[in-house]
This record gives C-alpha cells, sequence and structure tokens, in this order.
C-alpha cells in the first residue's frame, strides 16, 4: 500500500508544481507584455512632452527676436544696446540663464557672462544663421551647462541677427524625473550623451528607442520585465506550501487507512476463524463497507460449502448400502408349502 500512496503522492505533486509553474510563466508572460506597453506609452508621452516644451520655448524667441526695441537694437549696431535689449529679454522667460543677440560674422565666443558660451554654441550660432538649429545641452558639467535654444532674428525677409538662449538644463530633469514607471529606466540622450535619466538601466534587455521630432534628442526607456526577488520567493514559497500541504495530508491518509485496514482485517479473521469453528456469533464491526461485504460474502459461502458437504455424506451413506442372502430363507419352498397358491 505504501508504493501506491508513493506513486499517487508523487503524481499529486508533479500535478501541482507543473500547474502552479505554468501558471506562473503565464502570468509573467502577460506582465512582461504589460510592463513593455506601459513602458513604450511613458516613453512616447515624455518624448511628447519635451518636444511639446522645446517647441513652445521656440515660438516664444521667435516672437520675441520680432520686438521692436530688439530689430532698433540690432540695426543700432551698438554693443551695449544689443546687450541691454538681450538682457531685457531674459526677464520674459522661466529658467532663462542668459540671452545674447549675435550679429553675422561673429567669430569668437563670449566668455564674459555665465554660462559662458563655447565653441559648440558658437557653431550653433554660424549653423542658424543659415537655418534654425534644435535646441541641444551644451557646455561641461558646472555653472557653464546649459540647454542653447538658437532663433534667426528675421527682418523683412532677411536674417539680420541670432537669438542665443542659454536654458537652465534643470527643466529636462524636471520632467524627466515626471515620466517614470515603477521598475524602469528613462535616459534623455543627445547623440551618445546621456542628458538626463532615472531609474537603473538592465544591460540584458534591448531599451526602446524613441526620437524626439525637432530635436537631435531621443529618448531609450527600459521596462524591468524580468521580476525581482521577492516575486520569486511568494511564488516559491506558496508552491513550496502547497507540496507540504499535499504530502501531509497522503501522510495522515496512509496512516488512517492503515489503522482502519488492520482493524477490519482483525475483525475479518476473527469471523473467518468462527466460520470455520463454527461458532459464528454475534457482530463483527468495521469501518469499511467493503469488509463488511468480506465477510457476508464468507458465510455466505460457508452455508454453500455446509450443505455440500450434507448433500456428500448423505449420498455417500447411500451408496455404502449393501444388501446380502440368507441362506436359511428359501422362497421356493414358501410357495410350494402355501396352499393358497396351489391350484
Amino acid at each position: 500500500m505504501i508504493k501506491f500512496f508513493t506513486l499517487i503522492s508523487i503524481i499529486v505533486v508533479s500535478v501541482v508544481l507543473f500547474v502552479g509553474l505554468g501558471i506562473y510563466g503565464l502570468s509573467k508572460i502577460e506582465t512582461q507584455q504589460t510592463k513593455r506597453e506601459a513602458a513604450e506609452m511613458a516613453a512616447k508621452g515624455f518624448a511628447l512632452g519635451v518636444s511639446s516644451q522645446m517647441e513652445l520655448l521656440q515660438k516664444t524667441l521667435d516672437k520675441m527676436s520680432k520686438d521692436p526695441e530688439v530689430l532698433a537694437a540690432i540695426y543700432s549696431n551698438n554693443t551695449a544696446t544689443i546687450d541691454a535689449a538681450a538682457s531685457k529679454l531674459e526677464h520674459h522667460i522661466p529658467d532663462t540663464l542668459k540671452i545674447r543677440l549675435l550679429q553675422p560674422g561673429i567669430s569668437e565666443p563670449d566668455k564674459k557672462a555665465i554660462p559662458r558660451m563655447g565653441y559648440a554654441d558658437l557653431d550653433m550660432v554660424s549653423e542658424t544663421f543659415s537655418k534654425n538649429q534644435p535646441p541641444a545641452i551644451q557646455g561641461d558639467k558646472g555653472p557653464d551647462r546649459h540647454l542653447a535654444v538658437a532663433r534667426q532674428v528675421v527682418h523683412n525677409g532677411k536674417v539680420i541677427a541670432v537669438l542665443l538662449a542659454s536654458m537652465n538644463p534643470e527643466i529636462i530633469n524636471h520632467a524627466i524625473q515626471k515620466a517614470v514607471v515603477e521598475n524602469s529606466y528613462i535616459a534623455l540622450k543627445q547623440g551618445k550623451l546621456v542628458l538626463a535619466s532615472n531609474g537603473e538601466a538592465s544591460p540584458d534587455d534591448e531599451p526602446i528607442v524613441i526620437d524626439i521630432p525637432n530635436s537631435n534628442w531621443s529618448i531609450n526607456y527600459q521596462a524591468n520585465i524580468n521580476g525581482n526577488y521577492n516575486e520569486l520567493l511568494l511564488v516559491s514559497s506558496i508552491l513550496l506550501l502547497s507540496v507540504l500541504i499535499i504530502l501531509l495530508t497522503v501522510f495522515i491518509t496512509y496512516r488512517k487507512l492503515s489503522d482502519v485496514l488492520t482493524e477490519d482485517l482483525r475483525s475479518v479473521m476473527k469471523a473467518f476463524k468462527d466460520m470455520m469453528s463454527s461458532k459464528m456469533q454475534g457482530n463483527y464491526p468495521v469501518e469499511l463497507t467493503e469488509m463488511s461485504n468480506i465477510i457476508s460474502t464468507l458465510a455466505q459461502f460457508k452455508r454453500v460449502l455446509d450443505n455440500e458437504n450434507q448433500r456428500n455424506a448423505a449420498i455417500n451413506t447411500i451408496s455404502n448400502l449393501v444388501v446380502s442372502d440368507d441362506a436359511d430363507y428359501e422362497l421356493d419352498d414358501f410357495f410350494n408349502n402355501s396352499d393358497d397358491f396351489k391350484l
């Protein structure tokens, strides 16, 4: 019987583990897909937010470049007047560090004001005279690091100057902090340079890359789809607890059934002995219905055997009867001496 219960235990435990791990695997796939979709939505939302923010900033600078006071200062060709007009514009846009109005032919960067104008800014200004350039983060980390936005100053269809706005780069960091989904990684990149990031990147997962319109920036986003240690520990604990409960149930059932069978077999053997000695009396209590049926069957079989033995004994008695002749008894004399039979 122990082999039977061992086989049952193995089968039940295997089924529980198979079903449990199967459900966990299916739920993990579904969770991974959900996380990927959430990551993609968050990345697209952040990209749209940054793009809208930069578009609004550029439109604001374009409108400011058409201010009559700005145009008059540029046409004055007076450096002090131009700087004064540029400084006045700084108060109209939040997070502005410095605004410069630069005329054609500029060849040296401005190192006087903070943040200082670097050669990357100078290249951007030179290219902006031909075509407006997308915003870019310029300068090393520290006071000179800034978000550079260069816009053409156009009058009568002619580019007469470039408005270069140096913005606080933290506006990008503030935006990226709001775009994070739990257990994810997001980064704003300018080429290979990471401008801002939040979360921890996973080397095993390919990031979602979304280009931001009207810029040379891209969003790299990762969703942590591998799960964590706590999740695996919880699933393992549930499966282990289920297996222990099954094994305990099987063991208790085995012990209980073993005790019941032992007692019932004692009753059956006692009934059998009483049948053989023709001393069967009273009831023989058993817990299993099958054992009660066995006792009934044995009793019926015993009665059949008793009846058959009695019949066989009777037949043997009749078969053993012997009829013998008596020498002193003559039937012929009986007929010869009887007057009744004389003719």
